[in-house]
C-alpha cells in the first residue's frame, strides 16, 4: 500500500512544469521568482527533465564501456535519485 501511494505521488510530480527559480530584489527584500521552462510553446514537465538527465548519464556510462545489466532497475534507481533530491 505504500509502495502504491509514493508511486502516485511520484507520477503526479513528474507531470508539474518544470520550473526556474531565480531572485530578485526590490527595497532590498529579496524575492524568489519562478519561471516556467518552455520552448516553441511546449512547457517542459519534470518527467522531460529526468528523461534527457537518465539518457545523458546512461550515454555516458556506455561510452565509457560499462554495461547496465537491468536497464528498468536503473531508470528506477535514477528517477528516485532526482526526486528525492529535488527541492520541490
Amino acid at each position: 500500500m505504500n509502495y502504491e501511494k509514493n508511486n502516485k505521488k511520484f507520477l503526479l510530480w513528474t507531470e508539474e512544469q518544470l520550473e526556474k527559480n531565480y531572485y530578485t530584489y526590490s527595497n532590498n527584500n529579496k524575492k524568489i521568482e519562478k519561471e516556467r521552462i518552455c520552448l516553441n510553446g511546449y512547457i517542459f514537465k519534470k518527467k522531460d527533465y529526468i528523461d534527457n538527465f537518465m539518457n545523458d548519464i546512461e550515454d555516458l556510462i556506455l561510452s565509457n564501456g560499462f554495461v547496465i545489466n537491468n536497464d528498468k532497475e536503473f531508470r528506477d534507481e535514477m528517477a528516485s535519485f532526482v526526486y528525492r533530491y529535488s527541492k520541490t
